[in-house]
């Protein structure tokens, strides 16, 4: 197939993970830490020897641990562009740029020419003569990035490309990574949400060394069938049984929502709904909302515009923002008996994914 296919196991890391990323495509891999995330990407850039396990591009076999096939990391015409950047400090930031043509044995002429050009692109052509030491940490990621591209990969694989910058570095270094990735084959790491909607087509996550849930990015945070998802797109998920397409019981809870599909009565389903959705009270509500649940407050952690509670309902533990002049007003500490309402409109329903979500 065209593209990048990975399928493998490391036993003592307990990471088994089989994923395709179609040619052009752009896929984030996200989940906890020490998931096995990096490890995908160690695997697949041929640093990592799985016990078992096969790595193909674009019908290239680069690992088959069956037939003893391992092709060495720089012959798998695949780009790693890691978190710290790793540049070469002993190099100026036009060699170390060089590097790659160099090592695919182009002539000097022509890795120069293809550094000034990629350096020009990302626009930090008029750091080449620098030393790699002198730069800042965008200057650096940026000039990593073009040491990347310079070797003309097929396929990239971005390692937390954002994650060492500012704000406003981190900004301007995904906007140029969303122009120079368009159409190519990409696997990216990341915990930022910012990453991952504005670089990423489809999204797999992964806990526990095992995928549990892939899909389109936007199905993937809209719906979120995992927890780790539904933490990074700022949701509770609240897991039960459907009675029907837009009712479903979770422990002693009954939870009323849109339903998103059929869903047939008995049948694991999954229930989200946002903090900011959710009502506090001290005592029963007197509401049309139809979802009216007691419980009792766990923690609380102050947020930049809210005071964010977790309550306890039985088997079930959800998340409810509140100003912090309520949260003040109610006296809310940990131990407190609470009622939380939420109407039906702001909870959807759906048949729960589990495993069944496919890249395409």
């Amino acid at each position: 197939m065209s593209g990048l296919s990975v399928d493998f196991r490391i036993d003592a890391r307990d990471v088994e993970v089989a994923l395709d990323v179609p040619e052009g495509r752009r896929l984030a891999v996200i989940g906890p830490n020490a998931a096995g995330k990096s490890t995908v990407l160690q695997v697949t850039a041929g640093l990592l020897v799985p016990d078992r396990g096969r790595v193909g591009l674009d019908g290239r076999v680069l690992t088959d641990t069956e037939r003893g096939v391992l092709v060495p990391p720089h012959k798998r015409r695949i780009g790693l562009m890691a978190q710290s950047g790793l540049l070469f400090k002993h190099l100026s930031v036009l060699d170390n740029v060089a590097f790659g043509p160099r090592s695919r044995r182009a002539t000097r002429k022509i890795a120069y020419r293809t550094a000034h050009e990629w350096l020009e692109r990302l626009g930090v052509d008029d750091l080449a003569f620098r030393r790699s030491g002198e730069l800042s940490g965008g200057q650096a990621q940026r000039v990593a990035l073009a040491r990347t591209l310079a070797a003309a990969p097929n396929a990239l694989l971005l390692d937390e490309p954002t994650s060492a910058l500012d704000v406003r570095v981190a900004a301007g270094l995904r906007a140029l990574l969303a122009e120079v990735i368009r159409d190519r084959t990409t696997v990216l790491v990341s915990h930022d949400l910012l990453d991952i909607v504005s670089l990423a087509d489809h999204v797999v996550v992964i806990e526990h060394g095992r995928v549990v849930e892939r899909g389109p990015t936007a199905e993937v945070l809209a719906r979120p069938g995992s927890a780790f998802a539904a933490r990074l797109a700022d949701v509770n998920i609240i897991r039960g049984r459907l009675q029907d397409a837009s009712t479903m019981v979770a422990g002693p809870l009954l939870v009323f929502g849109i339903g998103e599909n059929e869903g047939q009565a008995g049948a694991a389903g999954v229930a989200t709904v946002r903090p900011g959705s959710i009502t506090v009270a001290l005592i029963p509500p007197v509401t049309s909302a139809r979802n009216v649940w007691q419980g009792t407050v766990t923690t609380l952690v102050a947020m930049p515009h809210a005071v964010r509670i977790r309550v306890d309902l039985g088997e079930v533990e959800v998340a409810a923002d509140v100003t912090a002049e309520s949260a003040a007003r109610m006296r809310l500490a940990p131990g407190a008996t609470v009622w939380l309402s939420a109407k039906a409109q702001e909870v959807t329903i759906s048949s729960d994914p589990g495993d069944s979500r496919r890249t395409v």
